[in-house]
């Protein structure tokens, strides 16, 4: 990570907005290889990569904005329009009984495209950004339970040792 790019980070992070971790590219590209050439120049192969490898892991819905008319946004939408689903999630990870319990009956992962020339958005955008908010919510509470079904044992357990929760 260069100087700028932690200090970024670094700051971002007591926002509370993002985590400053470092990145690490070979699972994010090994993640995109059914869908897409790393050989393909542009941010495709990261864009579609990124958004399977983090989706459900840590965050709860993919939002992906290019500029108008750009090719390589447009390409990575039509791969994640398809891609962004349980199955393709549960592929990246395949033996985590964590996912597989927070995807039970899950079809679609919440993802949306949005394409900006720096305009106001319509309408339209604005139905489907609360649509999408709604879903990543539902997905959100799942993985909250899902956290806290995996700290109960361990805490049932210290009170099976000790008589008392920890």
């Amino acid at each position: 990570m260069t100087k700028y790019e932690k200090r970024i980070k670094a700051l971002l992070n007591g926002s509370g907005l993002i985590e400053a971790e470092l990145l690490h590219i070979e699972p994010i590209i090994k993640n995109a290889l059914a869908y897409i050439s790393p050989a393909l120049n542009g941010e495709a192969v990261l864009t579609v990569g990124s958004s399977l490898t983090e989706v459900v892991s840590s965050v709860c819905g993919v939002i992906a904005i290019g500029p108008f008319g750009c090719m390589p946004n447009r390409l990575s939408e039509s791969i994640l329009s398809e891609a962004m689903n349980s199955e393709a999630k549960l592929a990246t990870d395949p033996r985590n009984k964590r996912l597989q319990a927070i995807l039970k009956n899950i079809d679609d992962l919440p993802f949306l495209s949005i394409e900006s020339d720096g305009s106001p958005f319509p309408q339209l955008i604005h139905a489907k950004l609360e649509t999408f908010l709604l879903r990543a919510q539902r997905l959100h509470e799942r993985m909250r339970a899902a956290e806290h079904q995996a700290v109960l044992p361990r805490q049932n357990q210290n009170f099976f040792k000790t008589g008392q929760v920890a």
